[in-house]
């Protein structure tokens, strides 16, 4: 009889449950290659099936499968703004203090691959990015995980910081982009993005996409870049 009541206890969670939830943990390290995002530090990110989120030092943020805004909070002033997608681009370099790209006029590089592999255990595919004779960038897609779109938009979005080609790189890659290695004379595999851990029927995306109720919408969305 106990054995019953608990199944009829847990059968509502169960039921609501998706079939396809996960969470995917990555961490991404730019600021190597790009000093000028050192100021936000190691960034983690959640991929979840329904959209992303993530944090980086005082600021968390998420943006949901088909949105076209991030909502990005601080949690020691309270308060969230709404950024529009159009404008991340725009955001990201001023940081830099670039206008258009942080590297303006850079050439699309030939891409090779895919070759078959394993990241922490997932299957996945490596593409490499040819920068030159002795430098190139290892990209890991998933080929065990379906793409999220949203990740895949906003990775497309911040590849776009450094030249439109960079971008147009992303869009041919088959799945997510888990981990990202780079190889030059200054940057000896260097880990700009890699895989934490992969949690099968996670459906914690719902709460991680979701405003604190003490949070109040900020006056203006400049602050987050002060």
């Amino acid at each position: 009889m106990r054995a019953l009541i608990l199944v009829l206890l847990l059968l509502p969670a169960t039921l609501s449950a998706s079939p396809n939830a996960y969470r995917l943990d990555l961490e991404l390290d730019p600021s190597a290659p790009f000093p000028f995002l050192s100021r936000f530090g190691k960034i983690e990110i959640s991929v979840h099936e329904g959209g992303v989120s993530g944090k980086a030092l005082v600021l968390r943020g998420f943006s949901r499968n088909g949105s076209s805004s991030v909502t990005v909070m601080n949690p020691l002033a309270r308060l969230y703004v709404e950024l529009p997608l159009a404008t991340i681009q725009r955001r990201i370099l001023a940081l830099g203090g670039a206008d258009g790209e942080v590297m303006p006029g850079l050439g699309e590089f030939p891409v090779s691959g895919p070759l078959p592999g394993k990241v922490r255990g997932l299957d996945a595919r490596r593409y490499r990015v040819h920068l030159g004779p002795e430098a190139h960038i290892d990209v890991w897609t998933l080929a065990s995980v379906p793409p999220n779109p949203q990740y895949v938009r906003l990775a497309r979005l911040f590849a776009g910081t450094i030249s439109r080609d960079a971008a147009s790189i992303v869009t041919k890659l088959e799945g997510m982009p888990v981990y990202v290695e780079m190889n030059t004379t200054k940057h000896k595999k260097l880990q700009l993005l890699r895989v934490k851990r992969f949690t099968p029927g996670d459906d914690s995306g719902a709460e991680a996409m979701e405003v604190g109720r003490v949070y109040a919408k900020a006056p203006g969305s400049d602050w987050i870049l002060e």
